[in-house]
């Protein structure tokens, strides 16, 4: 939580922000959407694992290919597959490190700096699929978010760290990266015995992806001991309790939250999480009509799936759409929330 003047809490939670890969395509025109993710993964890795299963099942659509590939897993118990699909993820994950905030490269980018600097509020939640760190670097360059604190569920390596108190996440931001994150680990837990057979996940943190709180800091888990964390594409996501407590955590906060933005993401059909949180918001946690924005050059087409996705009527939440591409609708989208204050 942030604090007032004070020192008291702050506990008012207005926006919610739902942000898919379509965010990190307006930053990197060469990122890949879901449906493209295969080929840009083999392209960039030719040895990498998903083109000898792309033969083997005969597609490419990577969801459909690690769908089969767990289900076989599961039905055989086959060891050699959970290793090749432990593999595939950890690719996947290695890939999305191209993705991070270089001040270099976008500090030309005047609607980055507004999206950073205008945007976001005291104790905004952002729910993001995305497995890149951009944000949470373009972020913590404007010091306006900081990792210590700032992620649900994901243990902080820096706990021993002398961070200056005022860089501790310092507006109460919190990312709910219900999908994983290329700079999250899973570490297996020790104990005077030994491995315990038991998991934990935290974050790595550097100046790569923090270019502010990152300095001078290689902070994170013994690599032996690690791998990286993401839940890769497949209709079969079972997630790690943190990961699962964190869509928990991130339904209780979409409840209480007054305005939800759908931005940069299609709501596809496939991704029960986003569908349970969005439930959440939808629910009659608020006694003020509750507004949802969707800033897509597609938001007609989004919008009528989520009218027809609530069985119950929509009579306590007001729509706005803005069917423009995020670096365009950015303007719109600001002083619409300004408006709802």
């Amino acid at each position: 939580m942030s604090r007032d003047d004070n020192g008291n809490e702050n506990t008012k939670n207005n926006n919610m922000f739902l942000i898919g890969a379509g965010f990190t395509k307006a930053v990197f025109p060469e990122a890949p959407l879901n449906k493209d993710l295969f080929h840009a993964v083999v392209s960039s890795d030719p040895k990498t694992k998903l083109g000898l299963y792309s033969k083997k099942y005969g597609t490419e659509d990577i969801e459909i290919l690690l769908t089969r590939m767990d289900l076989e897993t599961e039905e055989l118990q086959s060891e050699r597959l959970r290793r090749d699909r432990e593999t595939i993820k950890q690719d996947l994950a290695k890939y999305f490190e191209r993705f991070r905030f270089c001040v270099s490269n976008h500090e030309n980018n005047k609607w980055l700096e507004d999206f950073a600097t205008k945007l976001f509020q005291p104790n905004d939640s952002i729910i993001t699929t995305n497995y890149d760190c951009f944000l949470e670097g373009l972020l913590d360059y404007y010091n306006l978010w900081h990792p210590k604190e700032g992620y649900v569920n994901a243990y902080d390596p820096s706990e021993n760290a002398n961070f200056p108190k005022k860089r501790v996440n310092p507006k109460g931001i919190k990312f709910y990266k219900i999908h994983g994150s290329e700079n999250f680990r899973e570490c297996d837990v020790l104990n005077d015995e030994g491995i315990t057979g038991q998991t934990i996940i935290g974050f790595i943190i550097n100046e790569s992806i923090y270019p502010l709180s990152g300095k001078n800091s290689t902070l994170g888990w013994v690599k032996k001991h690690s791998k990286e964390y993401i839940i890769a594409p497949s209709f079969v996501k079972i997630p790690h309790f943190q990961i699962a407590d964190t869509v928990n955590e991130a339904i209780l906060a979409a409840q209480n939250a007054q305005n939800m933005v759908i931005c940069g993401s299609s709501l596809r059909n496939e991704d029960g999480f986003v569908r349970l949180i969005l439930t959440g918001f939808m629910s009659k946690g608020l006694q003020n009509k509750k507004k949802l924005i969707t800033v897509d050059p597609n938001a007609d087409s989004i919008l009528e799936r989520i009218e027809k996705f609530w069985i119950d009527g929509t009579h306590n939440i007001t729509f706005h759409k803005i069917p423009k591409n995020i670096e365009e609708g950015l303007g719109d989208l600001i002083k619409l929330l300004e408006d709802f204050e």
